[in-house]
């Protein structure tokens, strides 16, 4: 359940970015400590986005991390022409 909602929050920020153009991929960081893993938040994001959009997860492993709880998008990536 907790993916699911931050796939959408993460999907509407990215839709945001695309700026009206057709998106094809998205990066997310993955935290450390999040608690989330890749396969969810890439379903999740699938869900929200549709399946044909390229999810991209790095997951990090530094604990230490001021940021190690988050999950961040990191890129996104449109349609050309």
């Amino acid at each position: 359940m907790h993916e699911r909602r931050v796939g959408e929050d993460l999907a509407r920020t990215a839709r945001d970015a695309a700026d009206g153009h057709r998106l094809v991929g998205v990066d997310v960081w993955i935290g450390a400590l999040s608690h989330v893993q890749p396969a969810s938040i890439t379903n999740a994001l699938q869900m929200a986005l549709g399946v044909d959009v390229d999810v991209r997860c790095v997951v990090s492993d530094d604990i230490a991390d001021p940021n190690a709880v988050d999950l961040s998008l990191t890129a996104v990536r449109v349609e050309e022409g």
